[in-house]
């Protein structure tokens, strides 16, 4: 039932959002056959509306009416306006990440010092084992084939 309902209401939505733009499903239907980058399955429209259909339209509702070329070009802007803000954030970013780790790290070093103090001997061993077999291998190639052993004299 509430499957059923969240249906008609998202149909709902994509109607009003169709009726807002002034254009009709075939339109859109026509667009998506001329750039099938937006009618991939694989494509994910930015959150805009409820439903993922209106988050469609409401993401290619500005680029209707362009050429394939203004459409990259318009995408790129897009780009180059997103990654604008994150470089402007970056710096309050960091300063929070700073300010976390800054906070946590006397009892995450704490950590671990102990889970060191555990593994320590497990890694050493593991270290020595694999330097005695590094090791034995130099020492036989540095030594050559060994002679088979004599036979022992009958007597």
């Amino acid at each position: 039932m509430f499957l059923f309902k969240a249906r008609l209401a998202a149909q709902r939505e994509y109607a009003e959002a169709l009726g807002r733009l002034g254009k009709n499903a075939d339109d859109i239907r026509k667009f998506l056959q001329a750039n099938p980058a937006f009618a991939s399955g694989l494509h994910r429209a930015p959150h805009a509306a409820a439903g993922t259909a209106a988050d469609r339209l409401a993401e290619i509702a500005p680029l209707l009416g362009m050429s394939p070329t203004q459409i990259r070009m318009h995408q790129a802007g897009l780009v180059a306006k997103r990654t604008w803000s994150a470089l402007r954030g970056a710096p309050g970013q960091l300063r929070a990440l700073r300010a976390k780790w800054v906070e946590k790290s006397p009892s995450f070093l704490a950590q671990v010092k102990g889970e060191w103090a555990d593994a320590r001997p497990v890694v050493a061993d593991k270290i020595r084992a694999r330097a005695k077999a590094g090791v034995d291998g130099v020492w036989a190639a540095v030594r050559g084939p060994q002679p088979a052993a004599a036979p022992e004299a009958r007597a």
